[in-house]
């Protein structure tokens, strides 16, 4: 848990959440997958949270987004509940519609709004000019590479009727080469800025994590329990660039969290 200021509201208020699923249709069990899970962000900053596979990364992130309901706990984004924040989700497996122009495909949020299709467009139009995206808007989805596709649900992510309150991104870098894995990241560092909204997301990629975040968080065992000892603040200089990459203070806080993370998975 973060300290907060007693006068301002967080920009994730995380608290005693938990949550479990039913383990078996005959014993009708359940299985913990989060157990009183607590974290505070007090502004808005990019969150990372690692841990190996199947720990709970992506619950957590469908708690955040009110796509899942938790057992017990509250969760607020700034002040609001997940279901009645505006929420960017984009998910681990990059669904497009194969027979939908990418432009309409990232316009669909603007189109459930009642939007016009005219001004859907010039909407996204500009959204990809502001943030830089490079994407064939008139390629229809089966044609898209996996690097396109997954620019296409980041800035469906973005293109919501008013300005997103948080972005979650599910395992963002699992399917991109290097060179598309930094021009996400780099995409993350702009939008962080531009939007002034917290970006949470879960990955494996120590690295990536370090240059993007400003707070790690790490999910060691299942059911997930998260202690102050789980929480590093990345102390590296913003903005950053990939020249930082090669600095040895980049690098001796990457190979601390590789340690950390190495820990998790011998327990």
């Amino acid at each position: 848990m973060l300290a907060t200021s007693t006068t301002s509201v967080p920009s994730i208020d995380v608290r005693g959440l938990s949550k479990s699923y039913r383990n078996g249709v005959v014993r009708k069990t359940r299985k913990s997958v989060l157990r009183d899970v607590s974290l505070q962000v007090p502004r808005p900053m990019t969150v990372a949270i690692m841990g190996q596979n199947g720990v709970g990364k992506s619950t957590f992130l469908k708690v955040l987004a009110g796509l899942l309901e938790p057992d017990c706990g509250s969760v607020r984004i700034g002040a609001k509940q997940p279901t009645d924040a505006l929420i960017g989700y984009v998910p681990q497996d990059n669904p497009v519609m194969p027979w939908l122009r990418a432009i309409d495909d990232i316009a669909l949020p603007l189109q459930v709004a009642g939007i016009r299709r005219a001004e859907r467009h010039e909407r996204v139009r500009e959204l990809v000019s502001r943030f830089r995206f490079d994407i064939p808007l008139e390629t229809r989805g089966h044609a898209l590479s996996g690097g396109q596709r997954q620019v296409v649900n980041l800035c469906r992510a973005l293109a919501t009727p008013r300005p997103p309150d948080m972005i979650l991104l599910d395992e963002p870098w699992s399917s991109l080469d290097v060179g598309r894995r930094l021009e996400l990241a780099n995409h993350l560092h702009v939008i962080r800025k531009e939007l002034d909204v917290p970006i949470c997301l879960s990955t494996h990629q120590v690295d990536l994590a370090v240059y993007v975040a400003d707070l790690v968080v790490f999910f060691k065992e299942n059911p997930v329990t998260v202690g102050p000892e789980d929480i590093i603040s990345v102390s590296l200089p913003t903005p950053r660039d990939v020249s930082l990459m090669r600095s040895q203070e980049f690098l001796d806080q990457v190979a601390s969290l590789e340690e950390r993370l190495q820990e998790g998975t011998r327990r």
